[in-house]
């Protein structure tokens, strides 16, 4: 069997950069209200401990502790030597639209 769990793994561990899609800001509007917020908190902050994004949240550590597991699973979080900060999102190219704005830029 080919193109396994297990190969997909892989694959990721090899190149890291290219695998998987990373997340826009626009996926954090299907999380739930709290989770949306937790992740609100750490794109504003940069990065921040357990500890300080629970102050910041309202919630108990070990909630946050979950939330921080589930969301980096999930790509949108990043969880390294007790810091979280966020994922590197994915950028949206900005293209001309041409045809008539280009004519309009001649003028």
């Amino acid at each position: 069997m080919t193109g396994g769990m297990f190969d997909r793994l892989s694959e990721q561990v090899d190149n890291p950069d290219e695998s998987g899609e990373k997340f826009s800001i626009a996926d954090t509007l299907e999380l739930p209200d709290d989770e949306r917020a937790l992740v609100g908190v750490v794109i504003r902050a940069g990065s921040l401990t357990i500890a300080e994004l629970a102050e910041q949240v309202g919630s108990g550590e070990d909630e946050v502790a979950k939330m921080v597991g589930s969301l980096s699973m999930r790509g949108m979080l990043m969880l390294t030597e007790g810091v979280v900060s966020p994922s590197p999102m994915k950028k949206t190219a900005r293209i001309k639209p041409g045809g008539l704005f280009d004519t309009l830029g001649d003028f």
